[in-house]
């Protein structure tokens, strides 16, 4: 008998420590099967030659889909200034794309709207590439370009949802069927309706005239400066009007950095990446260039 109770415990721990080892393998699974996440990416892209924007889908470079994929959820927001209007809201791909909710002002984005698209996915083949975007709906300007606009990210408001679009890529018998979903923003800028003055007039700072006194070009300051890793922009005044916008350029006037929507006095650029050098700090604001400086990377 004691025999027969001792054999029983005995088999009670392996199978115990069988369900562990399969428990913790299955876990191991799940998290690997995250990771192979076959992901697409959102852009929001102004298309001047027909004044409005377009939201557009890409394959990730790390996924390469079958030739027949289908959507089969939708969901996009889209932050623009408190006040912004569109029209024309048109369907490209995925199913038909109505407004949904709008919410205004959220406390960590003031003077901002959050404007959300819901999809009603139909069977249509999407044509999903990860060499081209496809686009899902476009909206058309109704007045002056925005300050910023851009797709919801890192800061989701209550009660939104994040972005997604999800979808199914079918293998019709030549491989596997594969399931995608939305990871990131690409290309942050294309949604500019108001691109920046030619390289030759932003990279070359015009000199003071005589109509122009030196302490209006005092809007900030840049510490330090050389510059190692990082530096500070100081505004030394206050700007009314749109967030005032920064743009990085190098030395032949191409953009290389943006920071917009400024609500400090202070704001830190990480300047890591770039190459030693010679580049240019311009602040806009309400349409206009307020100032131009030179910032030494060293």
């Amino acid at each position: 008998m004691k025999t027969s109770i001792y054999f029983r415990i005995i088999a009670l721990a392996c199978l115990f420590f069988a369900g562990s080892h399969l428990s913790a393998q299955h876990a191991e699974d799940a998290a690997a099967e995250a990771q192979e996440t076959n992901c697409v990416n959102l852009e929001l892209i102004w298309l001047a030659n027909q004044n409005r924007w377009g939201v557009f889908v890409q394959a990730d470079a790390d996924f390469t889909p079958p030739d027949y994929t289908t959507v089969t959820s939708g969901r996009v927001t889209i932050v623009a200034p408190f006040g912004f209007n569109y029209t024309g809201l048109s369907s490209k791909a995925g199913g038909k794309w109505k407004p949904g909710a709008v919410y205004f002002n959220p406390p960590q984005a003031p003077g901002r709207q959050f404007m959300t698209f819901e999809l009603t996915p139909n069977n249509n083949q999407l044509l999903l590439s990860n060499e081209d975007s496809v686009m899902l709906f476009s909206f058309a300007k109704t007045g002056a370009c925005p300050d910023t606009m851009y797709l919801m990210d890192a800061y989701v408001p209550q009660p939104l949802q994040p972005n997604t679009f999800t979808g199914t890529g079918l293998g019709l018998g030549f491989g596997p069927d594969v399931e995608f979903g939305l990871c990131s923003v690409l290309n942050r800028e294309a949604w500019n309706c108001n691109p920046p003055p030619p390289a030759e007039e932003l990279a070359i700072a015009a000199p003071l005239n005589n109509t122009q006194a030196a302490d209006e070009m005092n809007w900030f300051r840049i510490s330090p400066n050389p510059v190692e890793s990082w530096t500070e922009i100081v505004l030394q005044k206050e700007i009314e009007g749109s967030y005032p916008t920064l743009r990085i350029l190098n030395a032949q006037g191409q953009m290389i950095a943006m920071q917009t929507a400024l609500t400090s006095d202070k704001t830190q650029l990480q300047l890591d990446g770039l190459s030693s050098g010679i580049y240019f700090v311009v602040l806009e604001a309400n349409g206009k260039i307020l100032q131009r400086e030179k910032l030494m990377k060293q």
